[in-house]
């Protein structure tokens, strides 16, 4: 019998029932599992505690075997000593030891007399013995003697039969009322020389037993190699065999022989009806073959109780896990179903063709059923959306977009088809009277510039100032100007441009308006003879400006002037904030052909112009000249005699100045250049003797003279004319000169020289 169930009822049989069925399968198998590591965590833990102490209390006892083996090495060391220099030198360093190991209870030492000591003739069983003892209040007491005098001991016989380090199984010292230990370490020197050994209580393993409890009931213990315990958690079982301590221990495990060989090792014992875990670590005795070992009991009923108590809480939380799966499954089967059945709703009230907005969800969801109402509500959209595209298609609105749903958006498709066909038809209407409006503009501005270039065909500046300043308003641009060719000399075919008129250019760009032929984007439109369109504008090329501040131009036109023997007159150029467009670009150019027309109409009225006045200035420069040569010769002819009667005059006067004075003639540097007859006569020198000297030649200045000097003679050069006296010796005379230093200008009006003229003041 099959029953009708509705979606809600089949979650809630097929999920929700295999779900608590696979949920229970795996937490009894996860529960279980975890049961048994937690047990066998515990039960490794428990291990982890032994093998820690073990190695601190082997650690600790390892402490004592270093500082007595050390002891006994320091014999070796001072072993060639004189005797007595070496025992109370050993005994000092066992009272250091002891100081410095509070751990150590006594350091003894016993050593064969006959071994240590050259000139022992005793009985050769005598021993030198020394004990360092640390009383009650700390303080070291050493006590010294000789033993084996009668005889030797059957203690120390035994002790000496040993060659290797050990320690003594635990005994009770009556004297301190503690159990103790000794460490002995033998001496051996070809034979048996004596012994160090450390006395050390036990007692302290007491207290570090009773705190290794890995659980609550967990009891720890310290064994000998032979057995006897140290010390137990349990005080009563302390200072007994360890056969005694355990009464049910497994007949199969001979745990002895494994304490004694080193090994670790754990088993299960009944002790008082429960079952209990026992670990066992070893303990190192030194470089020695016997070990102590480190043991821990543990009952079990401890390590279940963590695994009983994990699963008691784990079973209550799959119980509460359980429950919240059923409420979850039932949120979410009414959280689908409901959703569901407002959907068929909407989509029973599409299918009767209303299509209105309140078929639209709110979505609020993610999931499938969010996608579902997602997508319903976008096809009703498009739905919406392609109906008001048909409207306003209907309405002449021909540039309504609309969003296809997807590519497979068959009616989206066939409504943009149809309004593409509507608008190309429309667009082409548009262009043709656009381009009929174009035409119509290019030949009215044609037509207007015609008549603006015959109103100035005999001004060149006027024509360039008007066709600039109406170009740039006609194409609605923002600046413009006119460069024209200027004559080159030297290279006709390549001529600079200047600018000669500019409309709403800024002062600084007209500073500086002249270029050279393939000079800048003027010289490169006259080198190419062709049209420049420029929309990306370099930085500071050009900038227009308003009152609202400075912008950059969007685009440029350079427009060559050429006439008919290709010749280029000129270049135009017009900078727009907007860019340029085709019929604009075209109408330049159209233009660009008449206004080449009237310019060399102007320029060949103005070359004949201007070779007319030329002709004229010419003829009237010439009679001028005329007359200015004729008086200049008249002038000339006046100034040749007076130089005639100067020159005899001062020839006269240059006569009895070299007869009175002494003179002589210095570059700027202050070497001689010339010398007259009288100052040679009076120096009784000859002339090439003094030309080429410096004016302080052989004369020894102090610095401070030579500063003053450098300053005379800098003044002299300055232009100054500097006078002062000099004391010279002339044939055993001692005579003063009185010196004027004056310098001497070239045409340029610069000194190349200077002039110093003497005199003698001796008797003035």
């Amino acid at each position: 019998m099959r029953f009708k169930l509705n979606i809600l009822q089949k979650i809630l049989v097929y999920i929700l029932g295999s779900s608590v069925l696979l949920f229970a399968i795996i937490f009894l198998y996860v529960s279980n599992s975890n049961r048994s590591n937690i047990q066998e965590t515990s039960l490794r833990l428990t291990d982890s505690y032994a093998q820690r102490y073990a190695y601190d209390v082997q650690q600790w006892i390892g402490d004592i075997f270093v500082t007595t083996r050390t002891l006994g090495a320091a014999y070796r060391e001072y072993r060639n000593m004189p005797f007595e220099e070496w025992m109370p030198l050993f005994r000092s360093m066992n009272s250091h030891a002891m100081r410095v190991s509070p751990n150590i209870d006594a350091i003894w030492d016993s050593w064969m007399a006959n071994r240590v000591n050259p000139n022992w003739d005793g009985p050769q069983t005598a021993r030198y013995f020394s004990n360092t003892i640390r009383n009650a209040s700390g303080r070291l007491t050493i006590n010294t003697h000789i033993d084996g005098m009668n005889g030797e001991s059957t203690a120390f016989a035994a002790v000496r039969t040993k060659s290797h380090e050990f320690m003594l199984e635990p005994y009770f010292s009556k004297a301190q009322q503690v159990l103790m230990s000794s460490v002995i370490i033998p001496i051996m020197d070809d034979g048996f020389v004596g012994l160090v050994a450390s006395d050390i209580k036990l007692s302290q393993f007491q207290t570090q037993v009773e705190n290794i409890r890995p659980f609550p009931n967990s009891q720890a213990f310290i064994i000998t190699h032979h057995g006897y315990v140290v010390a137990h958690s349990d005080t009563s079982l302390a200072r007994r065999n360890i056969s005694e301590t355990f009464i049910e221990l497994p007949a199969n495990i001979d745990y002895m022989a494994k304490v004694q060989s080193g090994i670790p090792f754990s088993f299960t014992f009944d002790h008082k009806h429960k079952r209990s875990y026992c670990t066992v670590m070893p303990v190192k005795l030194g470089t020695s073959n016997e070990y102590w070992a480190v043991g821990i009991t543990t009952p079990y009923s401890d390590v279940l109780a963590r695994s009983n108590r994990d699963y008691n809480r784990a079973l209550l939380v799959a119980l509460l896990s359980i429950l919240a799966i059923i409420a979850v499954v039932i949120a979410v089967g009414y959280s689908i179903t409901n959703p569901l059945k407002e959907i068929t709703h909407r989509m029973q009230s599409l299918a009767k063709g209303k299509v209105t907005r309140d078929l639209l969800f709110t979505v609020t969801r993610n999931d499938e059923i969010g996608l579902m109402t997602v997508a319903f509500s976008e096809a009703i959209l498009g739905i919406l959306e392609k109906t008001d595209f048909a409207q306003h298609m209907g309405k002449g609105d021909l540039d309504a977009e609309i969003t296809l749903l997807s590519t497979d958006d068959t009616l989206g498709k066939a409504l943009v088809e149809m309004r593409d066909s509507l608008r190309s038809n429309r667009n082409e209407e548009e262009e043709r009277k656009a381009d009929e409006a174009k035409r119509r503009w290019i030949s009215e501005g044609l037509a207007e510039f015609g008549g603006i270039m015959r109103r100035h065909n005999d001004n060149l500046e006027l024509l360039c100032d008007d066709v600039v300043k109406n170009l740039v308003w006609y194409l609605k641009a923002s600046v413009g100007g006119i460069f024209m060719a200027d004559e080159n000399p030297d290279d006709p075919k390549r001529p600079s441009y200047s600018l000669i008129s500019a409309f709403a250019y800024d002062r600084k760009r007209i500073f500086n308006k002249k270029y050279e032929h393939s000079e800048g984007l003027v010289g490169a439109c006259a080198a190419e003879r062709d049209i420049i369109v420029l929309t990306e504008i370099p930085d500071n090329y050009i900038e227009i400006t308003s009152g609202l501040g400075d912008a950059n131009p969007n685009s440029i036109i350079l427009a060559p002037l050429v006439n008919d023997n290709d010749e280029v007159l000129g270049v135009i150029e017009v900078a727009s904030l907007q860019r340029f467009e085709v019929h604009e670009i075209e109408f330049v150019k159209e233009m660009c052909k008449s206004i080449t027309s009237s310019l060399n109409t102007v320029r060949v009225n103005a070359l004949t112009k201007q070779l007319f006045e030329q002709s004229q200035a010419q003829a009237e420069r010439m009679q001028e000249q005329e007359e200015e040569m004729r008086q200049n010769f008249e002038e000339l002819q006046a100034t040749q005699e007076e130089a005639a009667r100067k020159s005899y005059e001062l020839e006269g006067i240059v006569s009895a100045l070299n007869s009175s004075f002494y003179m002589v003639e210095y570059d700027v540097s202050g070497f001689v250049i010339s010398v007259n007859d009288a100052f040679l006569r009076t120096l009784c020198a000859k002339r090439e003797d003094i030309l080429g000297t410096h004016h302080i030649e052989n004369t020894n200045l102090s610095d401070m003279a030579r500063a003053s000097y450098e300053q005379f003679w800098n003044e002299i050069l300055e232009g100054q004319i500097k006078t002062r006296k000099t004391h010279i010796k002339m044939e055993g005379i001692n005579r003063v000169l009185l010196e004027t230093y004056s310098g001497i200008r070239n045409e340029q009006g610069e000194i190349y020289k200077v002039l110093k003229i003497s005199t003698d003041v001796t008797n003035v």
